[in-house]
């Protein structure tokens, strides 16, 4: 006798559909969390009562997003300055996966006190201030749609490395600096761009810088290596200030122990969102002194997510940190709980590609790629480690 076939199987594939109940944050590297209700429509709007603002006003922008949307239109207008398009950019992203570059980046695992990261606290002096006015990380920004008044912008962080000048004449056209940052927030523009954007880098200081090629990446890692030109455009009052050098950071082929007090960047401050903005505010002492939060090192894992350990053959693909919400360095908003006991989001979106920086050495340990938080631990953190940025390179020979 035949079985009638269960009504159920007839809904094929369906059967093993799921939604997501929150969308992909692209600052993140993350899942999102996954639900079963599919989310309503978005209300549609009576066209009488649509209301039309000014281009120039940009309604809902920060202020560091006004300034890169003018700077993109003053780069489309100039094209004076060697700029990369997005399209070519994220062609180069695929096009130099894996690719390693013909210089040799040092290892800095003990850099000398020159050298160090100037790092900054809430407890920082005036003189410690003066001295970290220029850290070597920048704002990473891919505007697209420039001058059409409604354009789309993608930021992350990223930091200078040595070797700029080398690459001149054998990868690149160009002696700018080298710059070591996320790739999710360039790939997240795939198929959205329209033909008019521009990339390009703001310093600590308000300096812009065009991008002007991608040498190199790494897509399981996360890692991209950007170049950019060797002067900067002038924006606004940005041309005010004499461009110096962009200082590069020294970075570490080990990885740091575990338990290890790490500092973690953020471009503008640990400030309440939107409150900072470009011009003398980015360096003023209150936002100076919030630029990095200090973290502790939980451990590290693998590439299927598996407990790593140093000093053993293990992959260490990711590591994992967590705000030390009662250290007395930080900037007063990371202190603070919601009603739940949970910290705030740390490190804040933006903040992908920036460094993570062993307190005690004063090296580049990590690169920024997201967070998750849960009840129990709260807010975390995961980077990438700083040995991956060497696959990028030569190996450096060591002599005796």
């Amino acid at each position: 006798m035949r079985l009638p076939r269960h009504p159920v199987a007839r809904l094929g594939p369906r059967v093993f559909s799921r939604g997501y109940a929150v969308p992909l944050n692209p600052s993140t590297s993350f899942d999102p969390v996954l639900g079963t209700t599919v989310p309503p429509p978005p209300p549609t709007v009576d066209p009488s009562f649509r209301r039309k603002s000014p281009r120039n006003q940009q309604p809902g922008r920060s202020p560091i997003e006004r300034f890169a949307i003018a700077a993109a239109n003053e780069l489309v207008r100039g094209r004076t300055h060697t700029s990369s398009s997005l399209g070519s950019l994220l062609e180069s992203l695929d096009a130099r996966s894996g690719h390693q570059l013909s210089i040799e980046l040092p290892y800095e695992s003990t850099p000398k006190p020159g050298r160090r990261v100037p790092l900054t606290s809430a407890l920082s002096p005036p003189s410690e201030i003066s001295h970290a006015i220029d850290d070597g990380v920048v704002l990473l920004c891919f505007v697209d749609n420039v001058g059409s008044g409604a354009e789309r912008i993608n930021m992350c962080t990223g930091f200078a490395i040595h070797g700029g000048e080398a690459v001149c004449g054998k990868e690149s056209e160009s002696r700018g600096p080298l710059i070591v940052s996320c790739s999710h927030t360039l790939q997240s523009l795939t198929d959205k761009i329209n033909g008019r954007g521009v990339a390009l880098a703001i310093s600590r200081l308000g300096h812009v810088y065009p991008i002007s090629s991608l040498l190199s990446s790494l897509p399981m890692a996360d890692l991209s290596l950007f170049q950019l030109a060797e002067t900067p455009v002038p924006v606004g009052t940005s041309g005010s200030r004499p461009p110096a050098p962009l200082r590069t950071l020294p970075v570490s082929p080990y990885p740091a122990v575990v338990d290890s007090e790490l500092c973690v960047s953020s471009f503008s401050g640990w400030q309440p969102r939107g409150a900072a903005a470009l011009g003398p505010s980015l360096t003023d002492d209150s936002v100076v002194r919030s630029r990095w939060g200090r973290a502790k090192l939980v451990g590290y894992k693998d590439a299927i997510g598996r407990v790593a350990y140093t000093g053993t053959y293990d992959d260490l693909f990711q590591m994992d940190f967590a705000l030390r919400a009662d250290a007395p360095e930080n900037h007063k908003s990371l202190l603070e709980r919601d009603a739940r006991g949970i910290t705030p989001e740390f490190p804040i979106p933006g903040s992908s590609g920036g460094p993570v920086v062993d307190v005690q050495t004063g090296s580049v340990v990590g690169i920024v790629r997201g967070y998750r938080t849960n009840l129990i631990h709260g807010s975390r953190g995961d980077a990438v480690p700083s040995e991956k940025v060497y696959e990028c390179t030569c190996l450096l020979t060591i002599s005796f």
